[in-house]
C-alpha cells in the first residue's frame, strides 16, 4: 500500500531531500556528458581504428558505470521515503496523496520553493496544477 503524504508532511521532507535531489540532477548531467563521449569515442574505434582510444574508452566506461550507481543509491534513498522520483534531469519527485478522496501526486522538482503543485496520477508533470 503507498503512503500518503500531506502537503505539509511533504514540505516537512524537503530540507532532506533537496539536497539529494539537487545531487541527483549534477550527477545525471554528469552521466549524460560522459554518455556522449563514451559514444563518441566509440564511433571513432569502429570507424577508422583509433586503437589508442581503447584504454580511455574503458576507463570512461567504468566511470559511467560508477556514476550510474551513485545515483541509483541517491534514487533509492530518496524513494526509501516514499517519494517517487520522476525524472533525475529536472529533480523531479511526487508525493502521493489524497484530494476529495481522489488518488493525486503532490509535484516538486528542484528549484521550487515548495510542494505548491499537484496532479492526476496518470496526468504527469505537463498536467500540473496549482494547490
Amino acid at each position: 500500500m503507498p503512503r500518503y503524504f500531506t502537503r505539509e508532511e511533504a514540505e516537512h521532507l524537503l530540507p532532506q531531500i533537496r539536497p539529494l535531489m539537487e545531487e541527483v540532477q549534477r550527477r545525471a548531467l554528469s552521466h549524460q556528458q560522459l554518455q556522449e563521449q563514451v559514444d563518441a569515442v566509440g564511433s571513432r574505434l569502429k570507424g577508422n581504428g583509433h586503437l589508442g582510444e581503447g584504454k580511455a574508452l574503458a576507463e570512461r566506461q567504468r566511470a559511467l558505470a560508477e556514476l550510474h550507481q551513485s545515483i541509483a543509491r541517491l534514487v533509492d534513498e530518496v524513494q526509501a521515503l516514499g517519494v517517487e522520483v520522476k525524472d533525475l534531469a529536472m529533480g523531479l519527485i511526487d508525493f502521493r496523496a489524497l484530494r476529495d478522496g481522489d488518488e493525486i501526486y503532490l509535484c516538486w522538482r528542484v528549484g521550487e520553493a515548495g510542494v505548491e503543485w499537484w496532479h492526476p496520477l496518470e496526468g504527469g508533470f505537463g498536467a500540473r496544477q496549482r494547490l
